[in-house]
Formats: structure tokens, sequence, C-alpha cells
């Protein structure tokens, strides 16, 4: 990254690769550099065809239209079809697409695999099929991540409970000096969260982080329930008390503020749906092929999050013939802060 050989946040993000190229992602979602499709010579690519310029040729040309018409192949990764490619639009007497395309990859014929795996169990016309009745059975038999359980359980009760925290202790300050200005209505507030704490702990255990005593919320608790209780809170618990409300404060934004209520929305969205970029994705390839954006962005959103708000009128400039370089993207990697969580 320090150096350009790397670009996150690109949709280009390898600086020596186009973006047909699929990246190689490991664990985490980052590109290492490297191509998918690189690497060295398969077994299957040193036994017929052994390169890319014997590929071009007649022999090549026909092992390839009879192994496109066959079936009989497995391509892992798009760039493993890209020869199949030009082989049907000869065919098809499409020359100048056909030209074109290996223009295109042929620069790349020295590091990428063009060549599809061939894979006598995958006939043509091969076709899976299922009855709703057993499609309804599997999905009912497939239990919840547990990891995701609770990781939605944290972004919808536990993060949300920490910032009524973080507020009550916020409007304690007078002067910088915490606890300046607690009073009985104060200790009120105190009293109601410390019992939604209790609630809250019995019904909702599949996150335990708020039971680490160094954990924000267990800090900021643990100090309203000394408070409440009227307990003296001692220096080195003041001092991890300050130091937690500043963090928390410059991580998430002051609550009620705009970079607050944007976190949280981001955060609402990534819980109800994991996968919130994709479904974004989704959304704008089938209002593409049905023909219906227009009438998808004259809806009102008023009430849609402030930051999927920005997207979707971002969408409507775009429909209306704005630049898309003008709107905000969703995309789900960027260079620094997401927009969305400002």
């Amino acid at each position: 990254m320090s150096d350009g050989t790397l670009r996150i946040g690109s949709r280009t993000p390898v600086a020596d690769l186009p973006a047909w190229v699929t990246p190689e992602v490991v664990r985490g979602g980052f590109a290492t550099g490297r191509a998918s499709a690189g690497g060295p010579l398969l077994p299957h690519e040193t036994d017929r065809l052994t390169d890319f310029a014997r590929a071009l040729t007649p022999e090549g040309q026909a092992e390839l239209c009879t192994l496109l018409d066959s079936g009989e192949y497995r391509a892992d990764l798009p760039e493993e079809a890209a020869l199949l490619v030009p082989a049907w639009l000869v065919r098809q007497e499409d020359f100048d697409a056909a030209e074109a395309l290996l223009g295109e990859i042929g620069p790349f014929a020295d590091r990428l695999r063009f060549l599809p795996t061939p894979d006598p169990t995958k006939p043509n016309g091969l076709l899976w099929r299922q009855t709703v009745g057993d499609a309804s059975a599997t999905l009912a038999r497939r239990a919840p991540n547990p990891r995701v359980a609770a990781m939605n359980e944290a972004l919808t009760v536990w993060n949300p409970f920490a910032d009524e925290l973080l507020e009550l202790w916020l409007d304690s300050y007078e002067d910088i000096r915490i606890g300046a200005r607690i009073d009985a209505a104060w200790r009120a507030r105190a009293e109601a969260l410390v019992a939604r704490y209790a609630e809250l702990s019995a019904t909702h255990t599949l996150t335990t982080k708020h039971r680490n005593p160094r954990h924000n919320l267990a800090v900021l608790f643990r100090c309203t329930a000394m408070f409440v209780r009227r307990e003296a809170i001692g220096l080195r618990d003041r001092r991890l008390l300050e130091h937690t409300i500043e963090a928390m404060v410059a991580k998430r934004g002051r609550p009620g503020s705009p970079r607050h209520t944007a976190l949280r929305a981001a955060q609402s969205a990534q819980a109800a749906r994991p996968t919130f970029h994709d479904a974004w994705r989704q959304m704008l390839f089938f209002l593409s092929l049905s023909g219906g954006a227009d009438a998808f962005v004259a809806a009102r959103w008023d009430d849609a999050p402030p930051a999927l708000y920005i997207a979707l009128k971002g969408l409507e400039r775009v429909v209306r013939g704005g630049s898309v370089d003008e709107s905000r993207r969703l995309l789900g990697w960027t260079v620094g802060p997401h927009w969305m969580w400002r």
C-alpha cells in the first residue's frame, strides 16, 4: 500500500492488473497483489493446449469448439473461460469482437490462465432441480451462524445500550470534570439503566464482551453502578472512565451528532443485511434489467436511514443523467473511513 502496488478501495486494487482480472484475496478481504488466475501451469494446460499461441491455431480452435460443445469443462474463475469466448465468436463470424477480446487478454497470456479445466462430470445442459418442499426442508435444517448472531446482538442491543450510558456520562461533565453535574434526575436515569442492564444480560447472552472488565461498556456500567450505590470511585477507575469516554467519542462521535447517527444507521443496516453492499449491487442489477429505475427513484425515501438516503439520492442523480463521479458510491471498500460511518 505504501509504494502504490496495492490501492485499497479502488476498483483496480493491483497497480499492474486491469479491472477484469480477479485479484487473489486472503482472509479479511485483502488483495495480495497477485492474480487468482496466475501461478504455475496446471496439468490440463500442459496436456493439450500448451500455450496461448496454440489456442489461436485452427487445431487449437477446433479443440476449444469441441470442449465448448460438450460442456465437459469447469471454469472456477472468469479468466478460465476467456479463450472459449473468441472461439464461439469466430464460429458466429463476429471476427472484430473476437480480435478485440484477444487483443485485450493477449498481453497477459504469459501470466494468467485463460483455459478451462476439462471435466467429464460437467456435461452440457446439466440442470440442478429440487422441489420447493425439499428446498424448504434444507433451509429449515440450517442452523443460524452463532458468530453472525453474536455480531447482530452486539450491533442491535449492546451498542445502543453503550450509547445510552455514554450519553449519561457526557451529561455529567462540567468544565471537563467528570461527575461534576450529578443530581437526582441523573441518578434516576442511572438506576433505570442499571435495571435494564440486568434485564439485557439475562436475555441476550450470545456475546460476552460487555462482561470483560476492560471493555468500554463494562467500564461505563461498573462506574454507573458505583455512583448509584454512592460508592467513591478511585483515581484509577476515574482515569479509566475518562479514557473510555474520550475513546468512544473519538471513535463513534457524540450521541446525536451526524457522524454518530450515520454510524448507527450503517450498523443497523449491517445487522439487518450482513451483505448490505452485495444487496445494493443486486438491486441495481435487477433495476437495470427491469427498466423500473425511474419508478424506483421517484419513490419517497424520507424515512430511509441518513446514510442510505445519500446513496439513494446518488442513484437518482445517475438515473436522471448525472455523472456517477458526482454521486456517493456505495462500495464495500474505501480509502480511509467509509462515508457511511462519518
